[in-house]
This record gives C-alpha cells, structure tokens and sequence, in this order.
C-alpha cells in the first residue's frame, strides 16, 4: 500500500517559518558577531511577508548581523528589498532589471505596507492594460455558422428567441 500526498503550496508560508527561525539564532550566531532579531522586527516582517503574499508575490528572509529582518519580494523583472533595521525602521529598495531606481530609508511599517500595495495596484494595471492591447474588440470575430450536417438544423432551430424544440413538447393533460 502506497500513501500519495499532495501539497498545496501556500504564498509565503516558507518564508514565515524562515522568520520565526530567526529568533532561535543566538548571539554571536555569525563567526562570533550577530545578534538575533527583536520580536518586534520579526513581528513586522512576518507582517510585509503576509500582505506581499496576499499580492501574489513571491517572498525571501534573511537575517543580518546586526538582527535587521530583510524581506526579498520579487515579481519577474522588479525586485523590492524592505529592511526592518535596529531602530524598527523601514529601508525600502526597488530595482528593476537589476537597476536600483528606489532607496527610500526611515520609512514606519504603515509607510512599508503602502509601499507593497502600490505595487500591487501597479502589476494589476499593467496586467490590464497589456490584456485590453491584446484582446480582440472586433464583434463579428466568432459568429456563428449553420451546421452543413442536415440533422443538426431539425433539431436546434436558428431564432434570435427561445423556441421550443419538437423532440421537448409534451402533451399537456387535461
């Protein structure tokens, strides 16, 4: 007997038990330096975690000497680092094509948040706009043409109505 298991793999999920472990780092954990994170920073980082998985993004954690949280968010050619530093402060970063064209330090958490839905609102629109340029607005693109097979055409008639097929009446009883 064999067990099959299927998983379903949930956004972010990885990278939330990644953060948690940050806290089971000791001091001295890098070579004798490095701290471990405050509750408060893997607080805030599971916090962008979970709203840029809510995006439909994908997600990575790492720890850093000094116990700052660094949250990886990535859509195909954009990069987003948000670095919650010992004050609990946010560095935000955004490359795109590996060209850094955002570092905004200082920023609170609501600032971080606000930051992952603009992203957000930005790939939806850009999704929208590159399908509305590739969609067909035509309206006799698909029309429909009669049947050249000669059973087809008794049994559905062409109406712009219902019309009640021959073979579906039935006598009313009285």
């Amino acid at each position: 007997m064999s067990l099959v298991v299927t998983a379903t793999r949930i956004p972010g999920l990885e990278t939330a038990q990644k953060i948690w472990a940050f806290l089971k780092y000791p001091n001295g954990w890098h070579f004798g330096s490095g701290n471990p994170p405050s509750r408060v920073r893997v607080k805030e980082a599971l916090i962008l975690n979970n709203a840029a998985a809510k995006a439909g993004l994908q997600t990575n954690a790492f720890l850093g000497i000094e116990g700052e949280v660094r949250l990886t968010v990535y859509h195909r050619h954009i990069y987003l680092q948000l670095t919650i530093e010992e004050d609990n402060s946010v560095e935000y970063v955004r490359e795109e094509g590996e060209i850094e064209t955002v570092r905004t330090p200082g920023l609170r958490l609501n600032e971080a948040l606000s930051v992952l839905e603009n992203l957000e609102i930005e790939l939806c629109r850009s999704s929208v706009s590159s399908t509305a340029t590739s969609t067909i607005r035509s309206r006799d693109t698909s029309k429909t043409l009669p049947s050249k097979r000669p059973d087809v055409g008794q049994a559905f008639r062409w109406s712009s109505g219902t019309a009640p097929s021959e073979r579906a009446q039935l006598p009313a009883s009285t």
